[in-house]
């Protein structure tokens, strides 16, 4: 039997929840270098922030606090002052990985943001948040702008490419039939239904 868990302490619980406060800062932290291309550029060497800030046209003051942000969360590591390095969580953001997030962050903090700035609204009203933010439906927004189409389109397979593992850990074999409901692109159904998965499955 598992003892009691003690009540933490009132000042630690809201520390706690001033982290989970802080989550937006985040949010936007992680969206600003997805789309800047930071983590293509910092890996295992340190980069000052002066010649990243130049590489990527950013200001190196504004874009060194982001860093420290985010470095001091585990994405990116600060080698020296003013110098970075890649982590294991900043991998997740190279867009030259296939199960990258980039692009996910990058829809995480522009629409998805966006919309969310108007919870409040829609829990007083039940009324959708895309309508109020885009003037129209989410996906009928989409229709109307190639680069968000995109950057949506982009978030959806990398988020399937992430998760793939689970599904291809997964016994099939006794499925007539796999639908990926609302699947986006098709991608997280694809890489179950390529072939050396298939042969593994097979009946």
């Amino acid at each position: 039997m598992n003892a009691p868990q003690q009540p933490a302490a009132p000042g630690a619980v809201r520390l706690q929840l001033l982290d989970v406060l802080g989550g937006f800062l985040y949010t936007q932290a992680i969206a600003t270098v997805a789309r800047l291309g930071v983590a293509d550029i910092v890996g295992e060497e340190p980069v000052p922030v002066e010649e990243l800030a130049a590489r990527v046209g950013a200001d190196p003051s504004a874009l060194h606090r982001v860093m420290r942000l985010l470095a001091a969360v585990g994405i990116f590591s600060q080698a020296a002052p003013g110098a970075f390095v890649g982590t294991q969580l900043s991998d997740g953001l190279r867009d030259d990985r296939p199960d990258s997030v980039r692009y996910l962050a990058m829809q995480q903090g522009s629409p998805a943001y966006l919309a969310a700035s108007e919870m409040l609204r829609c829990v007083r009203t039940g009324e959708p948040a895309a309508e109020t933010v885009f003037g129209m439906p989410f996906f009928e927004y989409l229709a109307t702008d190639a680069e968000a189409s995109d950057v949506f389109n982009r978030a959806m397979a990398g988020g399937a490419a992430a998760r793939a593992s689970v599904a291809l850990e997964y016994d099939w074999s006794g499925a007539s039939v796999v639908a990926d409901i609302g699947g986006g692109t098709g991608s997280l159904l694809s890489s179950v239904l390529n072939p050396s998965w298939l042969a593994r499955n097979s009946r």
